[in-house]
């Protein structure tokens, strides 16, 4: 691959000389254009984060409970006895599932967040090689990124209201309508 001119150290120059180049595109004299990619790329780079932070909690949720969604799950408590000799005669409580939730609402809010990471990713990764290259977007595909985005924006918005009323049903029954609180 040397003879490719191609070396790890030469890309990793590279990529920092890129970065630094753009850091200092944020000077005073940076055009309004700049500053409003800049801040699309801060936007896409935030809303990767925060796919993330849907994507992996719902994926530990669904090996936790072996692939059943816990969102809108129904369910109560149940004391059973204790089998061993010598201890007190009360019950140990245990959290019985009536019905699991609906998949489509976890398929759903995975689908969403799993969407909004690599479509901000795209995005990004592309206003950041316009930042650099000092490039500019036609209006045709600017007006398709507008739709995109908003698209991504009302799919988020029904997803944060099924994921929301999908855990408060949740810990409703979790706490027994907040009579049962844990220490």
């Amino acid at each position: 691959m040397s003879n490719l001119g191609f070396s790890p150290r030469s890309n990793s120059a590279l990529l920092w000389s890129s970065l630094w180049h753009i850091f200092l595109l944020t000077d005073a004299a940076m055009e309004l254009d700049r500053r409003l990619l800049l801040a699309h790329c801060t936007a896409y780079t935030l809303s990767v984060l925060a796919g993330l932070m849907v994507v992996i909690p719902l994926a530990l949720n669904g090996s936790d409970f072996k692939g059943r969604c816990a969102l809108f799950t129904q369910g109560f408590w149940r004391l059973e006895n204790r089998t061993s000799v010598g201890e007190d005669s009360e019950g140990v409580p245990r959290l019985v599932v009536q019905e699991w939730g609906p998949p489509a609402a976890c398929q759903f809010a995975t689908f969403v967040g799993v969407f909004t990471v690599l479509y901000c990713a795209a995005q990004g990764w592309r206003s950041l090689f316009y930042l650099h290259r000092r490039h500019d977007d036609t209006l045709f595909s600017a007006f398709l990124t507008l739709l995109l985005s908003l698209c991504v924006l009302f799919l988020s918005c029904g997803a944060s209201v099924t994921l929301s009323l999908g855990l408060l049903s949740w810990c409703r029954t979790v706490t027994d309508n907040n009579r049962r609180l844990y220490r």
